[in-house]
């Protein structure tokens, strides 16, 4: 599939999500990540950041944003994620282009097997409609077609999110 056609389907398919209330966003992740509380000026970025604002280079200093959000914010995040790592390959700044940054991505969508995490994950995978996890299920296909040298991590995961279709 096109990633352009595909990148209308998802933000077709996200498109009645909202900003989460008390937006918890993906600089205060990122601090919480690094065992910190966010600063103001983190906050107020959160709260001025339209998802499909984010840049490569936010993403790339938000890159664990999406372990740590809450669902709400999973939920709202995700579909930026996703476009910006479909469009990987048109970045200009080689460094940030390489970065692995991407695969978070969809690592963020793999199954955990750690059964600690298995509640907080299905916390946020819940909230999925049928029609964002086909989207999903056609976005991981794609980013498998761009890295076949990961082919078994696609395939497991591929599976898991054919499976919840």
């Amino acid at each position: 599939m096109n990633s352009s056609i595909l990148i209308q389907q998802i933000k077709e398919a996200f498109a009645k999500v909202p900003k989460p209330y008390n937006h918890f966003g993906i600089y205060t992740a990122r601090a919480h990540d690094e065992y910190e509380e966010p600063t103001e000026e983190e906050q107020a970025q959160d709260r001025m950041l339209d998802r499909y604002d984010l840049t490569p280079l936010q993403m790339h200093e938000c890159y664990t944003a999406l372990s740590f959000l809450e669902p709400a914010g999973f939920h709202y995040y995700l579909p930026a994620f996703m476009i910006l790592a479909l469009q990987q390959n048109e970045i200009k700044d080689k460094a940030l282009k390489d970065s692995v940054v991407f695969e978070s991505t969809d690592f963020a969508l793999n199954p955990t097997q750690n059964p600690d995490l298995k509640d907080y994950q299905e916390k946020r995978f819940r909230r999925l409609t049928q029609s964002q996890i086909k989207v999903i299920l056609a976005y991981l296909q794609q980013r498998q077609q761009m890295h076949s040298w990961n082919h078994k991590f696609y395939e497991e995961v591929i599976g898991y999110w054919a499976n919840r279709s």
